[in-house]
């Protein structure tokens, strides 16, 4: 996979992680992955293994654990 896509891709997952308080959609995402959310969740699902849905559910889940 080509570096600057896989960058991209961090950079969601950094987004992701960096909202704790906001429900992050898939729009900003791809946003801050400057993809469409279409040609976005086909990269992320290749590159992570898991869709970003799945990605941003395991996520909140993980803190509301931390959290409650």
């Amino acid at each position: 996979m080509d570096e600057t896509v896989v960058r991209a891709v961090e950079r969601a997952i950094t987004t992701m992680r960096g909202s704790l308080s906001d429900k992050v959609t898939i729009d900003d995402l791809a946003r801050s992955a400057m993809f469409s959310k279409f040609h976005f969740s086909r990269v992320f699902r290749k590159i992570t293994g898991v869709s970003p849905a799945d990605s941003c559910r395991r996520c909140a889940s993980k803190r509301r654990s931390a959290y409650c």
